[in-house]
């Protein structure tokens, strides 16, 4: 795997983050989180569009619910564009000096032009969010998960708006966020972050999609799953975590920038993964002496991760992530890459 092309499509200044994208009407429509910084309180849902992934059109918000709308998630159905924001509800609890969690909901627009968009409403119970959409054989799927460790669990949908329980995808080691992907012979595959301890699973279900079974468990950490169809493979894509020594193809460079990317093959005949190449951050962590840095150095530790991957055929795909850091600014970026 090697990188063809590799820019930064979008750059405001402030945290750009959490990629969704889809193809709809001969276009790429892309959604982002555009917020001051990584866990702050004035999230927004923005969405671009590229006929050629070159020229990207304005950005136009399409979810600001007052709270933190992060991490959106765009599909297709019945030939609407859908997007589900997970909104993130953090208050002043007496005694207390920082705002923390006090409740999470997963909201749903939808659009037939890609210009005008509906009111969001509830998409699930509140606590539960939608983290990523799938086309089944049948209906729409999504991973999902919420407050407490209730696990990473499969819903269903048949016009994206009411969603019901399938099952429990995984309820181990503290599982949440959640890739999933159907292949053609309907088997279905998720790639499953653990946050007890960053080393994440890949899990797969036959159809009705009740039970499922681990079939790579990874031994080094990384997280913010993406998975992507790429001819007859899984292409995977995580946020490295480099000081952990047996992340794979880590160099002196990865180690050194701290964080990137670590992308894998995944083949779903022998049921294998195989690291494919490791992306470091341009520039890894601000000292606090840089003119750009930040008083909190929390801020100034490089971000880089949540993809998105889209098939061009012959070997090729986009991959669009973002990387900045935990402040600000953080860029959405578009590589080209070939098998």
């Amino acid at each position: 795997m090697r990188i063809l092309s590799n820019k930064v499509i979008y750059h405001d200044g402030r945290h750009n983050a959490f990629t969704s994208m889809v193809r709809w009407k001969g276009r790429y429509w892309l959604a982002f989180r555009n917020g001051t910084h990584h866990r702050s309180d004035d999230g927004r849902i923005m969405v671009i569009s590229s006929d050629d992934l070159e020229s990207w059109s304005d950005p136009q918000i399409i979810v600001d619910t007052g709270i933190d709308d992060r991490d959106p998630a765009m599909f297709v159905c019945d030939d609407e564009l859908f997007a589900v924001s997970m909104s993130y509800d953090r208050r002043l609890h007496a005694g207390e000096k920082v705002r923390r969690l006090a409740g999470m909901s997963s909201f749903v627009i939808h659009s037939s032009d890609g210009e005008n968009w509906t009111e969001p409403r509830m998409a699930l119970p509140e606590h539960r969010v939608i983290w990523w959409v799938s086309t089944g054989p049948d209906a729409l799927y999504s991973s999902v998960y919420g407050r407490g460790d209730i696990g990473t669990e499969l819903w269903r949908s048949g016009n994206g708006l009411e969603w019901e329980k399938v099952s429990v995808i995984s309820n181990r080691d503290t599982s949440t966020e959640a890739a999933i992907l159907f292949l053609p012979d309907e088997r279905l595959f998720a790639y499953v972050r653990h946050d007890k301890h960053d080393r994440p699973e890949i899990a797969m279900s036959l159809p009705p999609y009740g039970e499922w079974k681990t079939v790579v468990d990874f031994d080094f950490r990384h997280n913010g799953p993406c998975m992507g169809l790429v001819g007859d493979k899984l292409v995977t894509s995580g946020r490295a975590i480099f000081e952990d020594p047996g992340t794979p193809l880590a160099n002196d460079l990865c180690r050194a920038r701290r964080r990137g990317l670590i992308m894998g093959v995944f083949d779903p005949d022998t049921l294998r993964w195989r690291p494919a190449l490791a992306i470091p951050h341009s520039r890894g962590v601000r000292s606090p002496g840089d003119p750009d840095a930040h008083e909190d150095k929390g801020m100034n530790w490089p971000d880089i991760s949540y993809a998105s991957i889209m098939d061009l055929g012959g070997g090729r795909f986009v991959m669009v992530y973002y990387e900045g850091f935990k402040g600000w600014p953080s860029d959405i970026r578009s590589a080209i890459l070939t098998m």
